[in-house]
């Protein structure tokens, strides 16, 4: 929600493989901008949103086309251009996203690494992310499904996640700011 109360809103257009952007311009959501923020190749899966403390939506989603991590940075409240980045093409990897900003406003993604079937995290050195720091949070097993993503008053993430191997939800709670 911004400051306003407004909703806004990221998806994935299926009809036409897009990452779109849905900007409310009241609490109901009555009438609302609608942009659309990548349409490179089949994208838009699995995203997640934060809004930066100037309002400017950032979203992290999965480009099925690539196979890869990317991130979408709005340079305006309604997001009429912004940058984007490839965050992680290592393997096929990048599905269910979750992000958080820090209290300086980078990125950090928790996500699934596919072809290895593991837990990634993905922290941004900066509001843009022009570089991160990858690491594999948890590779025992088929793991990193429907990862949500919290940082504590510290700036440390904390992560749930699926592991389909063992059948458990499961938590990491890192010990630095980059796991």
């Amino acid at each position: 929600l911004t400051t306003a109360g407004n909703p806004v809103i990221s998806y994935r257009d299926n009809t036409n493989g897009d990452l779109r952007l849905a900007v409310c311009a009241d609490a109901s959501c009555a009438s609302s901008t609608i942009r659309t923020v990548d349409s490179a190749g089949n994208t838009g899966i699995s995203t997640s949103l934060a809004l930066t403390t100037a309002g400017y939506p950032v979203v992290s989603y999965y480009n099925q086309a690539n196979q890869d991590l990317m991130l979408a940075v709005c340079a305006d409240a309604t997001c009429s251009s912004s940058t984007i980045r490839t965050v992680d093409s290592a393997s096929h990897t990048g599905s269910y996203t979750s992000l958080a900003l820090t209290t300086a406003g980078n990125p950090v993604i928790s996500y699934r690494d596919n072809t290895n079937g593991d837990l990634r995290l993905a922290v941004c050195a900066d509001a843009s992310c022009a570089s991160s720091t990858i690491r594999t949070v948890d590779s025992a097993g088929s793991t990193g499904y429907y990862t949500s993503l919290a940082l504590t008053t510290a700036g440390n993430p904390v992560v749930s996640y699926y592991d389909f191997t063992k059948f458990h939800l499961k938590l990491a709670v890192c010990a630095t700011r980059t796991c």
